[in-house]
């Protein structure tokens, strides 16, 4: 201004600099304002001032941010005391994608699978393959070996281990001993068996033979011939793994304590045995090699039974079936491939009687030529339906036991 009123109320000219200087230890509604535009929050509470002077700053903002879209618009809010208030904040995190999955053509919604790693706020998604590469992070795993006691023949562990996992894969490690120390031994050569192929006696006494059980990246060794009486059980920890090896386990306990552990294992004995006088004895007789009885028949045979997957079937529905009724006879498909199945002739001693003194039951076993699931076709004719009944649930019931479980 020119002039300014004096005390007396009369005017002067003025002829100094006049400033004006705020002595309050707060700020004012100026400097709230610009203060709050430089920030730029998302979210203003406005305390410890007078209602008056705040609801005036607040209506001052809400004009300001007034032509701001509503996803920019901060919120402005004046509590009374006491009041809680709660805030809401939203994070968006953002990660670079590196390695082979950054090669991959993807689109907006495509699910990107991989390890999400963080350094210096700064994150990146990779391939577990490829953690070692793009960050300083190591991935280590952990191996377990089990030994486990195990007294029965390779042989018998072979057919169990086929008999319950779907791919079995075998190989043999050919040893070598040092000449200058008998003691010595070294790893000369591997042979990999196919998965249906059965070991020798020759080749599984004196070698070491591995067992290869395998599901994606998980894989269990089962390797026999180490020590004596002894087989060790080699994985590495994952939730897959651990369960295949509990299995691996419970059959390695199974393979040398059951009864068909013990017929395949076993030696025949050297007793007499009276020739069948009669026609009944002689028809009553079990055939060899189709019931899975092993008093007959040495270490090689018993290892040879171990090759046809559908004939060892074939021979415990025999057995089975023979322990339930009186008589049955078993007649093959083909006679000279034993593979295709064959059909039961049953002779119960209740029921309708026949000619032949009692019911009689056809149940035919097939098995497609063309699968290596050993899925079996059962067709029972009888004039029983109880009995027909009884024979095919029986039938199927030894069927899906008998095959192999799929890993």
């Amino acid at each position: 201004p020119n002039e300014v009123v004096s005390l007396e109320g009369r005017r002067q000219p003025l002829n100094c600099l006049v400033d004006y200087v705020s002595f309050s230890a707060h700020v004012d509604f100026v400097q709230n304002r610009d203060f709050i535009g430089k920030v730029e929050p998302r979210h203003i509470i406005l305390v410890h001032g007078q209602k008056d002077e705040m609801g005036r700053l607040k209506s001052a903002l809400m004009l300001r941010y007034k032509q701001l879209p509503e996803s920019k618009r901060p919120s402005v809010i004046m509590p009374p005391n006491t009041q809680e208030v709660t805030l809401k904040f939203t994070r968006r995190r953002n990660a670079k994608v590196v390695g082979s999955l950054a090669e991959r053509s993807v689109s907006e919604g495509t699910a990107v699978e991989g390890i999400l790693v963080t350094q210096n706020f700064s994150s990146k998604v990779v391939s577990p393959d490829e953690v070692a590469a793009y960050t300083p992070l190591r991935v280590g795993s952990v191996g377990s070996t089990l030994h486990v006691p195990f007294r029965g023949k390779i042989q018998v562990l072979q057919l169990f281990l086929e008999q319950m996992f779907a791919a079995v894969t075998t190989t043999i490690i050919k040893q070598e001993y040092d000449a200058s120390d008998d003691a010595t031994m070294t790893e000369a050569e591997t042979e990999k068996q196919p998965p249906t192929s059965s070991l020798s006696t020759s080749s599984s006494d004196s070698n070491i033979v591995e067992f290869t059980l395998s599901e994606g990246v998980d894989k269990v060794v089962i390797r026999a011939g180490d020590t004596d009486g002894m087989v060790s059980v080699q994985w590495e920890a994952s939730p897959v793994g651990d369960v295949l090896a509990d299995a691996v386990v419970a059959l390695l306990m199974q393979a040398q304590s059951s009864t068909a552990s013990i017929r395949l294992s076993g030696r025949p004995c050297r007793h007499g045995r009276r020739a069948p006088e009669t026609a009944d004895e002689q028809q009553q007789q079990p055939p060899p090699n189709k019931k899975g009885r092993m008093e007959d028949v040495d270490d090689d045979a018993a290892a040879k039974e171990g090759d046809n997957r559908n004939e060892n079937v074939m021979g415990v529905l025999h057995s089975v079936l023979r322990e339930q009724y009186e008589r049955v006879e078993l007649e093959w498909t083909d006679g000279e491939n034993k593979e295709l199945g064959g059909s039961f002739t049953i002779t119960a001693d209740s029921g309708v009687e026949t000619e032949e003194g009692g019911l009689v039951c056809t149940a035919s076993v097939t098995f497609d030529e063309n699968s290596n699931d050993a899925a079996a076709k059962i067709a029972v004719e009888c004039e029983d339906s109880k009995l027909a009944t009884n024979v095919r649930d029986c039938l199927v019931s030894v069927a899906t036991a008998s095959a192999p479980l799929g890993i």
